[in-house]
């Protein structure tokens, strides 16, 4: 069956839309962090230290309001409303009589006025040390604490020719996940604490450039991740910037996809100012199929020696439309 049309692989009822977006927004966050780390150097061990927040000593309130109110009977509101109203009469009356000047209504005369409920004693406020020594601060997770370093450089060659083993080894969905990736890559990727379910890695080519790989779960839990893998072109994101160098040669790694048996889309597709080829393959004997999408940055544009050079890839899964 051939899964390619003009719009690109198709992968059945299952198959979401191209989410171009959050990718790039995750590669553009990577490119972000990597330069911050470049500029200011990696975070001290155990990363940023917590200050603990000191408790402010405000004055207390007169024992016989100081029950909260939660720990109040419906009696107690009551009988506590009753006091402070009948003291605020009290006092307005005073106030108001004939050749008689206000004099200030102290809490226990206008406690003496009305009964009241027996009151709970207050409960003990303690000191900010006290307070730090009895509800110790619970260590907060730091984003910036999760391992960024580059793993060991390797040659642009090595790279290319991992992403072709990933590419002929997926036969199943369970070919997606990050225990099947890490082998390949010959890395370990770390938790990514910006998504509910991703992992990813870090590295550098000796040529100077960098990338990150990275295996996250964009839809449901149960449906397979999605695999991305970024290079990056040295352009800052969201700039007017030209890129200097290529990282992998599309044209070249094109025909390597197709010997795999991959099909390539009949035209290319362009989401935004990014273009894209896509790539598809069926496995008919497990019922799956694979696609895969090469954005592409040029060398040169517009003339007569412009050269397609790789950006990023994406593969996704899914199962085969009969």
């Amino acid at each position: 069956m051939n899964i390619m049309d003009e719009k690109g692989p198709d992968l059945g009822p299952g198959y979401r839309g191209d989410s171009l977006h959050g990718q790039q927004l995750l590669r553009d966050l990577a490119i972000v962090n990597e330069r911050t780390l470049r500029e200011l150097g990696p975070l001290p061990p155990g990363g940023v230290p917590v200050q603990a927040k000191r408790k402010p000593n405000r004055p207390h309130p007169p024992a016989s309001v100081a029950v909260q109110d939660d720990e109040m009977t419906p009696l107690q509101r009551i009988m506590t409303t009753s006091t402070l109203v009948a003291g605020a009469l009290s006092a307005c009356g005073e106030a108001h009589s004939p050749g008689k000047l206000a004099e200030p209504t102290h809490a226990s005369a206008a406690t003496a006025s009305a009964p009241t409920a027996p009151t709970p004693s207050p409960t003990p406020t303690l000191s900010a040390p006290e307070t730090a020594s009895a509800a110790p601060t619970k260590p907060v997770a730091d984003e910036a604490t999760v391992e960024t370093e580059r793993g060991p450089p390797i040659p642009s060659a090595t790279l290319r020719k991992q992403v072709l083993a990933l590419l002929d080894n997926l036969q199943t969905l369970e070919d997606m996940e990050r225990t099947h990736l890490e082998p390949i890559f010959k890395v370990r990727m770390v938790k990514n604490p910006r998504v509910r379910d991703g992992h990813e890695y870090f590295g550098i080519t000796t040529e100077g450039w960098t990338y990150r790989i990275s295996v996250t779960k964009l839809y449901a839990l149960s449906e397979p991740p999605t695999i991305t893998i970024a290079l990056n072109n040295g352009v800052e994101p969201w700039t007017d910037q030209k890129p200097t160098y290529c990282t992998m040669d599309f044209e070249e790694l094109a025909n390597d996809i197709v010997a795999l048996g991959y099909e390539r889309a009949a035209t290319r597709s362009t989401f935004g100012n990014k273009p894209s080829w896509g790539f598809g393959r069926d496995v008919p004997a497990n019922r799956t199929g694979f696609s895969m999408s090469v954005y592409l940055y040029y060398l040169d544009e517009g003339s007569d020696s412009e050269r397609a050079c790789v950006d990023w890839f994406k593969v996704d899964g899914g199962p085969r439309r009969e």
